[in-house]
């Protein structure tokens, strides 16, 4: 800095600003808290999904789960050339999780250096918003919780987000669950992605008769323990469990995913 010119960090300040505000202006602005809504009976919702797992909320059994490239939308788009720059990167950590986290976070997910910083930006969204904080709320639950983890990577059912292409971004599952290839205008599906999509169905189904979803026909899908964390992985072809599949969720547990009062709020 003591070498720069005046007009380069003044350059610098401004073009960091400007993709700061073009990022909380456009999807990074809806990743923000959930606002208190009413119910069908006229109830508020007053408390964050995670705040209410906290106190006993997941009192019912549960199906629980996430895509494993879940960020990836929420990061598109935030600029005309579709990247961001490391200083921009870097200011974002920073404004979202404080100094301290900021340099952690980065160190966790780009040791080295990146040429568009929009990648782990989605790793990071894909973990803190999505793996994570699921795997939090199922460690919280009372009552019995089945959890798995999408990875078909197929289909993308956004086309419009190029960047899913070849990854099982947030909604892919959507087709798959209802079987709405069709109507999605998605062609071309495979005896594979039909056959995964009936299988989800065949789960779906049996959880809402039997509350256990495992029919006799369905790979065994085992029901996730506090002490187990145990998975179904949803892929292209065909089911399997994992134990723990998402990495760096100690480090985010210990951060937190209040959102009303935490990290995704301005921090000194």
């Amino acid at each position: 800095m003591r070498e720069a010119t005046a007009l380069s960090v003044v350059t610098a300040q401004a073009t960091v600003s400007a993709e700061l505000r073009s990022i909380l202006g456009a999807d990074i602005a809806g990743l923000l808290v959930f606002a208190p809504t009413i119910d069908g009976a006229g109830v508020f919702v007053e408390q964050q999904p995670i705040a209410s797992a906290q106190n006993g909320g997941v009192n019912l059994p549960t199906i629980l789960g996430a895509n494993g490239s879940g960020g990836i939308p929420f990061t598109w788009g935030v600029s005309d050339q579709g990247e961001i720059s490391e200083d921009a990167y870097e200011a974002m950590l920073t404004f979202f999780f404080g100094l301290t986290n900021g340099a952690q976070i980065k160190g966790l997910y780009s040791p080295l250096p990146w040429t568009n910083y929009l990648t782990p930006l989605s790793n990071i969204l894909t973990d803190y918003l999505f793996g994570c904080s699921n795997q939090f709320v199922a460690q919280q639950t009372t009552s019995s919780l089945y959890a798995y983890r999408f990875n078909a990577t197929d289909i993308n059912a956004v086309p419009s987000v190029s960047a899913c292409t070849g990854e099982a971004c947030h909604g892919d599952e959507v087709p798959f669950v209802f079987h709405s290839f069709q109507q999605l205008g998605i062609q071309n599906v495979t005896p594979d992605e039909d056959a995964l999509s009936n299988t989800i169905i065949g789960y779906w189904n049996s959880f809402a008769r039997e509350l256990p979803p495992n029919g006799d026909a369905l790979f065994q899908w085992p029901e996730f323990t506090a002490s187990g964390f145990q998975y179904l992985i949803l892929e292209n072809s065909a089911s399997t469990t994992q134990i723990d599949p998402i990495p760096n969720c100690n480090f985010w547990d210990g951060i937190g995913y209040d959102l009303s009062t935490g990290p995704l709020s301005p921090q000194p």
